[in-house]
């Protein structure tokens, strides 16, 4: 009877342990899950500045059981070091890791000083956590700054087009006055000069917001879409570019529809820019034949150049770089063709007689 007492104690005695064990087993988990939510947290600040971040880290360190935590190395050209807690000695055992990039070397080490068994285990998993942590961060970092400055360097090169561009009219402009035989020929070019001036003063600024605002060159701004009058806009650029127009349009009534002016300007800056360099090139007068049709919502405007051939395939036209013509940036046509397609529409090429024809198709619904 006694022994089946004894056996019975020490079976509840034993139950009781068994769920003593548990219980403390279960604050172990709880304890370290909230440790691992707090290393988490920090990500958020190291994202934001690692430096910061590893400054702030000192509470994380500690309720992970870490003696300490260290690091040195250079942050931009600038030397860096610091320590939360108890520094790791030479002699102590820690874990290291050593982090590049091309502009920060971190080298950051956590004292293990005094850990045995589970407690030495579970450190020696949360620093490598806290170093795949940092080593994210300062990617991130990095990736940023790299998306950054390629798009500052797309904008770059978009804008050595544009700026040429100007440049051109500049040229064509200094060159028509230095050539000028008599002053009423001057007063004439000084006429002309004022007539494309509010136009180039348009150029100039877009290309000025656009160096400023490099994150919106691809999409023009909603309120720069407008009813377009097409045949002063014409007229506008082919003045500013020195080429000769001959429309061709449909009789009755102005044609007009609504779109981006940014994208316009920039198909016509472009297309009529390589008819007058290629003409000037060629010494032969700068024409150019446009025809505008408008069949319901569909509005095209085909710029033509019967009498100049063309130099290179019709499929290379709107290929960057492509272009053969000595001091060109080969970016002009494509420049063009993206715009409309931001824009929703579309820029063609086909042959024309020995020349070409690039027209420019909109879709006034999807406008």
């Amino acid at each position: 009877m006694i022994g089946g007492y004894g056996a019975a104690a020490w079976l509840v005695a034993a139950g009781l342990g068994v769920f003593l064990a548990l219980l403390w087993l279960r604050a172990g988990a709880r304890r370290r899950h909230h440790v691992l939510d707090d290393l988490l947290a920090l990500r958020r600040v190291l994202e934001r500045d690692p430096l910061q971040g590893l400054e702030q880290a000192g509470m994380v360190v500690r309720r992970l059981g870490l003696a300490g935590l260290q690091w040195d190395g250079e942050w931009y050209g600038a030397p860096v070091a610091g320590v939360v807690g108890k520094p790791p000695g030479s002699a102590e055992a820690s874990v290291a890791r050593m982090f590049a990039q091309p502009d920060v070397t971190l080298n950051l080490r956590v004292s293990l000083h005094g850990m045995r068994g589970e407690a030495r285990l579970f450190a020696v998993q949360s620093a490598h956590l806290l170093f795949a942590i940092v080593d994210g961060a300062l990617a991130a970092r990095e990736l940023a700054l790299v998306s950054a400055m390629t798009q500052r360097a797309r904008v770059a090169v978009f804008m050595q087009h544009d700026l040429r561009n100007l440049v051109q009219w500049i040229e064509l402009i200094a060159e028509d006055v230095q050539q000028a035989p008599t002053p009423e020929e001057a007063l004439r070019i000084a006429q002309r000069i004022r007539q494309g001036a509010a136009l180039a003063h348009d150029r100039a600024r877009r290309i000025a917001g656009a160096l400023l605002r490099p994150d919106d060159r691809e999409a023009p701004p909603s309120d720069e879409w407008r009813v377009l009058d097409v045949a002063a806009d014409l007229a506008q650029a082919a003045q500013l570019h020195q080429v000769a127009l001959d429309l061709e349009m449909p009789p009755g009534q102005a044609p007009s529809f609504t779109w981006s002016a940014q994208a316009w300007a920039t198909v016509l800056d472009n297309v009529l820019g390589n008819v007058s360099r290629l003409a000037r090139e060629r010494m032969v007068p700068a024409r150019c034949r446009v025809r505008i049709n408008r069949r319901g919502q569909d509005f095209s405007v085909s710029f033509e150049t019967p009498d100049l051939p063309l130099e290179m395939p019709i499929l290379r036209l709107f290929e960057p770089w492509s272009g053969t013509r000595p001091g060109g940036t080969g970016l002009g046509l494509y420049q063009a063709r993206r715009a409309a397609l931001a824009a929703g529409a579309d820029l063609r090429a086909q042959p024309c007689d020995k020349g070409l024809s690039v027209t420019l198709c909109v879709n006034c619904k999807n406008s």
